[in-house]
């Protein structure tokens, strides 16, 4: 930042409580961070089976609950520095499976969105989610909001398939689990 002091930077996907704070203590305005949907609802301590192990294996990895928690904090304040990163990586089965060397990256894009407002409902801080998701990146780097809309309704669902891909390879969801009894309960959907 001394070296470039015009140059916008985007600490791209916050995991910590010191990210957080690096961020909200620039006075510069030129530096902001991205928040993804699964660093706002996974943490270290979460119990994972074994299976499902490969699909929340992330880099950045997954930090602390104290880490997830500020981070929950702050994507939901309303505070103009946070904005959407979902980093959705679209690993194949074959590849996650691998028994060593599985990519990192976690597929949230068929329900980014509803996850995100699944977090700021928790939060009780939906009157801040249109922000985060939508102006905050546009206006940080000075470009207008995209006028297209998308409408949000609370209505309960699950992923219930793997995502099919050209050559025979499968992509496994967020959330997704082959027991019906044991898939996320997201509570948004876009309609």
């Amino acid at each position: 930042m001394k070296d470039f002091p015009e140059l916008k930077i985007v600490l791209e996907h916050a995991t910590t409580k010191e990210a957080v704070q690096y961020v909200r203590n620039d006075a510069s305005g030129r530096l902001a961070a991205t928040i993804t949907a699964h660093h706002l609802l996974l943490s270290q301590e979460d119990e994972v089976e074994e299976s499902l192990r490969p699909y929340v294996y992330c880099l950045p990895v997954v930090k602390t609950a104290d880490d997830r928690n500020e981070l929950r904090q702050v994507a939901t304040s309303g505070d103009s520095r946070f904005f959407l990163g979902t980093d959705s990586a679209p690993h194949p089965v074959s590849k996650k499976e691998q028994k060593t060397g599985y990519p990192g990256g976690i597929f949230t894009a068929p329900a980014a969105l509803e996850l995100y407002a699944q977090v700021f409902d928790e939060m009780g801080k939906l009157e801040n989610f249109e922000a985060f998701a939508s102006l905050n990146g546009p206006r940080f780097y000075g470009l207008q909001p995209n006028e297209e809309t998308v409408t949000l309704t609370k209505e309960p669902w699950t992923i219930d398939a793997l995502v099919a891909v050209s050559g025979g390879e499968y992509i496994r969801p967020f959330g997704y689990h082959e027991d019906r009894e044991k898939r996320l309960t997201i509570n948004w959907k876009i309609h």
